[in-house]
Order: structure tokens, then sequence, then C-alpha cells
């Protein structure tokens, strides 16, 4: 969706589709990170769940707080 609003906007992304796409990168950033090497005596699951709680909860916040201030902002009605 983002990607599609990016590609029709030739050169330059809208800040708010830019933005958009930064957090999603981050969060892709978090899940690679994850398929990495794991810490000596860590396992998959547990070593991806602490990625996860100490990164992702709090992008996803941010994001969710970013999205609310948005949508009456972009979701008004006629």
């Amino acid at each position: 969706m983002f990607t599609d609003v990016l590609k029709s906007q030739k050169n330059k992304p809208s800040p708010r589709v830019a933005r958009a796409l930064e957090y999603f990168q981050a969060l892709y950033q978090v899940e690679a990170l994850a398929k990495g090497e794991l810490p000596d005596g860590d396992t998959r699951a547990s070593y991806t769940h602490r990625l996860r709680q100490q990164h992702t909860v709090p992008l996803l916040n941010t994001f969710k707080a970013w999205l609310d201030d948005l949508a009456p902002k972009v979701l008004t009605l006629p």
C-alpha cells in the first residue's frame, strides 16, 4: 500500500509515506536481527521474543500514536 503510493509519486514521496516506510524498515530490521546469530545459551524463540519486546513493541506503540494523531487529519467526512 505505502510502496504503491511511493512509486506513484515519482522521485519524492510525501512526508507521511516516507515516515510510514521508515517505521516498516525499522520493524524489518528487528526481524532481520532476530534471524541472526544467537547469543550463547539462548534459544531462537527466547531471543526473538526478547528482541521484539525491547524493540518492536516500542516501535509499534510510537507508530500507532503517530497514526492516531494523523487519522483525524486525513480521514475527514464530507
